[in-house]
């Protein structure tokens, strides 16, 4: 296909065929359709990277592994995903699930990438990690699902898809963390703007900035709800952002 017929090609169409391309490939005619049609550029390239990085995503929330996969590794060489942002816990949380584990074993084996030799970084799995530690115990089930370097091309969007997917999946889901980690995606260029991030969550463009703005929130209160986790209502926390009185906020 010519560049030419490419530029001929549906939106919809052009995503697909550069599906296909290897990244040279793909590079070359990115750059051509930059230089032709700069809106038109942005919106695809915004679109390929999301539905990639959703595949990604989708790959790892729903494999089903292999008893063979599943290696035992020692608690004190992992590390937690460099983009999930870490808060103070509640633990009546993690004692929930080091009872269940305790009682039946970890059912669901935590997903690791293998940076070097010796060292593991947590993909999905951190509360896990936790209810392990609670127990005492010193090993745990794992899946080595990607051995990438952080030199590596894909190492950021994966680490960071999965730090989304990892908030947006938990039941006790924390808006704070959840906005930090919707702002690294974006501030990385992991996505083009806004309205890619939520096609790759699945969710409306109005969710993300809702989570977004949250951060705006005065300093005080951000601290407040970080450490005493004390409203979790998106819908109140964005109202209250808008008011522009920080005194009133508080």
């Amino acid at each position: 296909m010519t560049k030419e017929e490419f530029l001929r090609l549906e939106e919809e169409d052009k995503i697909l065929h550069l599906l296909t391309l290897n990244l040279e490939e793909e590079k070359v005619l990115l750059n051509y359709l930059k230089t032709r049609d700069k809106t038109s550029f942005f919106k695809i390239s915004g679109k390929l990277k999301s539905r990639k990085l959703n595949s990604k995503s989708e790959k790892v929330l729903h494999e089903i592994p292999d008893e063979k996969q599943i290696v035992l590794l020692d608690i004190k060489s992992l590390k937690d995903n460099p983009y999930q942002p870490r808060f103070p816990i509640s633990f009546s949380k993690v004692e929930e699930l080091a009872s269940s584990i305790k009682k039946d074993g970890l059912l669901q084996p935590i997903l690791v990438n293998q940076s070097n030799s010796n060292e593991y970084e947590i993909i999905l799995g951190h509360t896990r990690r936790d209810a392990v530690l609670y127990n005492k115990d010193d090993k745990i089930k794992a899946i080595i699902y990607s051995k990438l370097s952080k030199d590596d091309e894909d190492y950021k969007s994966l680490m960071l898809s999965n730090a989304l997917v990892e908030n947006i999946q938990r039941n006790d889901l924390d808006p704070i963390e959840l906005a930090i980690s919707f702002r690294n995606a974006l501030d990385e260029k992991v996505y083009a703007n806004q309205a890619a991030l939520a096609t790759a969550i699945g969710k409306q463009k109005i969710y993300v900035t809702k989570i977004l703005s949250i951060l705006k929130l005065s300093e005080l209160i951000l601290d407040d709800l970080k450490t005493n986790k004390s409203i979790k209502d998106i819908q109140a926390l964005y109202f209250i952002q808008r008011i522009k009185d920080k005194d009133i906020q508080k």
